[in-house]
């Protein structure tokens, strides 16, 4: 009765670890960085891509080929599809919502903070239409905290359904000031520790997920900062190593914060970056691999915007403030990495934040220096270094099989991100299409 027993165990724990596989006939693929020219074969083993084999020949594409139309194998076959990351938001806000902004951008009028139940229906709303768009890796900068727990918590017990999402530690952290008028802070902003043994405890060791935030430019926060308190808060994060991201960059002489950065800090917005102040320190930027975060608002959200409020062009120069500091940034492409800050009422026909990301992402490509690829780059490879020890917006042998299938010529028009035909999380493919898609023109 002992062997039986025995017998029976090694079963169950032999089916407890068992691992699905499944293979994907692909046109191209971009592992976040560049294109492949195909086609390819990748072989997916327990959420993980085992092996990416090609450009295939004709004999070794026409074998694959035949063995889907026998049925005798978990195969994909999409090859007039392209393979590419996970798509990456590195800067939302997926539990508050502006409703009322208003034209003279006054704090006490805004209701950024919705009550829990609100802000957790909202961020579930988020996470559906991002996932939907291919959205997989989400890092939210501040939202209403509950709700962002139990978001966290339901990832947990599904991961392969939704994005994977990366949040603060406790909420906010700005250097000096208080909290602005109208805006209940209470759970959500905090002032930065003083003492060194604070700051060292503020940054213990980093927890998987947990990223900090802190402002630098005091606006709309009351306060005068401290030079010597800001070197000594980053002097502690890059010894740890911690997920940092800077807000908003507003010093004209930005030269003596070069020597602190790393790659898992990131500056975020800079609105006012001037970026003479470290011309001739480019290489040393470049070699601290931190990322740049630029703020743009989306065309067409602008448009509506003024529509809505009958105020023709009224937004247009931040528009143009914006466009000029990314322009200026040239030299630090390879550090570009892409944030929506989305915080927006979703009206129609903006239709989701999602959505509107992608709207972000065309502009990037019409109306700055970068190029196609540099700005799929951006929302992909580029931001990796933000998420220590995860694959995040890579496509390598070793890495979480997590990507998207997209129709359309991709390589030359971004807007065949809204052309997204099929959604594989963790090795779990969702929406995947049952037959070869009728690609549409991008909008």
């Amino acid at each position: 009765m002992s062997i039986l027993r025995g017998i029976l165990f090694l079963l169950l724990c032999f089916s407890c670890f068992t691992v699905s596989s499944s293979t994907y006939i692909i046109r191209d693929y971009f592992d976040g960085f560049r294109w492949h020219l195909g086609p390819f074969k990748f072989s997916i083993n327990d959420q993980t891509i085992t092996e990416i084999k090609g450009p295939l020949s004709q004999k070794a594409f026409n074998l694959l080929e035949s063995k889907v139309k026998s049925n005798n194998s978990q195969i994909y076959f999409y090859p007039d599809l392209d393979l590419i990351p996970g798509l990456v938001d590195s800067h939302i806000h997926l539990s508050f919502e502006d409703e009322s902004f208003d034209t003279n951008h006054d704090m006490a009028n805004r209701q950024m903070f919705r009550d829990d139940q609100q802000s957790l229906a909202l961020a579930h709303m988020r996470l559906d239409q991002g996932f939907n768009r291919g959205f997989l890796t989400l890092r939210d900068l501040g939202g209403n905290p509950d709700a962002l727990r139990k978001t966290s918590q339901m990832i947990a017990r599904a991961p392969d359904r939704y994005p994977t999402l990366y949040h603060l530690k406790d909420a906010f952290a700005s250097v000096r000031g208080q909290c602005p008028k109208g805006v209940d802070c209470k759970d959500s902003f905090r002032k930065l520790p003083q003492t060194p043994s604070a700051l060292k405890n503020y940054f213990k060791a980093p927890q998987k997920n947990l990223h900090h935030k802190v402002f630098l430019d005091n606006d709309p926060y009351p306060g005068v900062l401290k030079k010597n308190h800001i070197i000594a808060l980053l002097k502690e994060a890059k010894k740890k190593r911690a997920p940092l991201a800077l807000h908003t960059i507003k010093q004209k002489d930005f030269s003596w914060i070069v020597p602190f950065l790393y790659p898992q800090l990131s500056l975020e917005h800079l609105n006012s970056l001037v970026f003479a102040s470290i011309e001739d320190q480019v290489q040393v930027v470049l070699a601290s691999k931190a990322r740049f975060v630029p703020s743009l608002y989306s065309k067409t959200y602008m448009q509506l915007l003024e529509q809505k409020n009958k105020l023709p062009n009224h937004w247009q120069w931040e528009r143009d403030r914006q466009l000029k500091v990314i322009n200026s940034l040239a030299k630090l492409s390879p550090l570009l990495c892409f944030g929506s800050d989305f915080y927006f009422p979703s009206f129609s026909p903006l239709r989701d934040w999602a959505f509107y990301a992608i709207e972000i992402l065309r502009d990037f490509e019409k109306e700055t220096f970068l190029k196609t690829d540099q700005v799929l780059s951006m929302a992909t490879g580029a931001c990796n270094e933000l998420f220590p020890g995860s694959s995040a917006g890579l496509i390598k042998e070793g890495a979480s099989a997590s990507f998207n299938l997209v129709g359309g010529n991709l390589k030359s028009d971004i807007r065949y991100l809204h052309n997204i035909q099929g959604v594989v999380q963790r090795g779990r493919p969702h929406r995947l299409p049952s037959a070869q898609p009728n690609f549409h023109t991008p909008l």
